[in-house]
């Protein structure tokens, strides 16, 4: 079962702040490119998956409940980086669904968390897009058999979303063409649950935003954008807001999605930060959601907490973190201290290490750059400022980064 933690709720500038016990302890004695926030929310979807499952029992998955209660702990522990206790739940599902294509998907969303961030050529990514393929070609022969079973359905979706999602994230979009069409068909069915289980709202939400807004920000898509279902970006909104407030088991994940957008879409770093409080919280062992925070914080000015939460990152055993410590440490020290030399130091340090992420450290790299643009301006160098800005805008297109000069 996955660990609880104590926390504090800091109330501090007229806003409160999550911190948990260890972080306090130190300190009076240490949290979005889009391609990976679709991973989350197609995580997301397989715990609505579960929870839904017991409203349309039609084998001997939707009705197991006790396979169905090690699959949410096992997810449960697995975003709170206990993955012994992930891989034991996997072992139970194996015995029980050994041809099903619950559990190669099952499997596949460990792999994915434990070697987070999966890049192209490593043994694990290898592993996890072998997975997927597996549990898509054991729902289609579900789907061959009954083209209604929502097993079927489900995993067939979401075996080909986590495929594209890693390719996406990757810079590899002629990977991920071949699957738009069936996933789409698929995701449509998905707006059918909605008025008999409100924990689709959140789906739907997801789909009502991006699809309007997303082409807003990349013209180049609204000509595709026209040929699927019509999205409303501000009743999208209101869907995630309501499920974030009136679901039993995403409230947590809609609030990540909130933050997210709020974040990188909405320019309401103010509201993202009330989200991504509960994120750092849930799961504090997360280098990726603690990042979230540790983010919106310093994109606030709220600089009081970021040295408990870079103390917090900085002692995770994580590459990736370690990564983010240098990255975050630099806007601190930028942004709180003025201590630009140094902050300097530890962009550069950041982007050394991002360097074996390739195109998935896109949106780290031009927090960066545009640091070190910031930098370069300060000293007099016009022309390594302008360099710097300009790959930071081929890296992003968030605003909130890009306009930070």
């Amino acid at each position: 079962m996955p660990k609880i933690h104590k926390v504090f709720t800091i109330h501090y500038d007229n806003r409160d702040y999550i911190l948990l016990l260890r972080d306090i302890t130190p300190i009076f004695a240490r949290a979005l490119s889009d391609s990976q926030n679709s991973m989350k929310f197609y995580t997301i979807i397989f715990f609505s998956f579960i929870l839904a499952s017991s409203t349309y029992g039609q084998n001997s998955l939707l009705t197991n409940d006790r396979i169905l209660k090690v699959i949410y702990d096992g997810l449960t522990s697995m975003y709170s980086y206990d993955f012994d206790e992930a891989h034991e739940a996997l072992d139970e599902v194996r015995k029980a669904y050994p041809d099903h294509p619950v559990t190669p998907f099952f499997e596949g969303l460990i792999t994915y968390w434990e070697h987070y961030p999966l890049i192209p050529g490593q043994p694990e990514a290898d592993r996890f897009t072998a997975l997927m393929e597996d549990c898509v070609s054991k729902a289609e022969m579900m789907l061959n058999k009954d083209e209604d079973n929502i097993e079927g359905v489900f995993f067939d979706l979401f075996g080909r979303a986590f495929y594209v999602m890693f390719w996406s994230d990757n810079g590899k979009p002629g990977k991920v063409f071949p699957y738009m069409n069936q996933m789409y068909k698929e995701t449509i069915k998905g707006f059918e649950l909605k008025d008999v289980f409100n924990e689709f709202y959140f789906t739907c939400g997801l789909y009502n935003y991006y699809i309007e807004v997303y082409p807003d920000i990349h013209p180049v898509y609204k000509p595709v954008a026209m040929l699927f279902r019509k999205g409303n970006r501000y009743k999208g909104l209101k869907q995630l807001q309501y499920c974030s407030g009136n679901s039993v088991f995403l409230r947590v994940e809609a609030r990540l999605f909130l933050a997210l957008i709020y974040l990188n879409y909405e320019n309401d770093i103010k509201s993202a930060q009330e989200y991504a409080a509960s994120l750092y919280r849930e799961f504090p062992k997360n280098p990726y959601y603690t990042g979230i925070y540790l983010e919106i914080l310093l994109y606030n000015q709220k600089y009081f907490f970021a040295p408990i939460i870079l103390d917090h990152l900085s002692g995770m055993n994580d590459e990736f973190a370690r990564m983010l410590t240098h990255l975050y440490n630099g806007l601190y020290l930028e942004k709180a201290k003025h201590e630009n030399e140094k902050a300097a130091d530890e962009y550069r340090l950041a982007l050394s290490l991002s360097k074996k992420y390739g195109a998935f450290a896109d949106h780290y790299n031009a927090i960066a750059w545009m640091g070190l643009g910031r930098y370069y301006k300060a000293v007099d160098k016009p022309d390594l400022a302008d360099n710097y800005y300009r790959k930071a805008k081929e890296a992003t297109s968030y605003k909130f980064i890009l306009n930070d000069r």
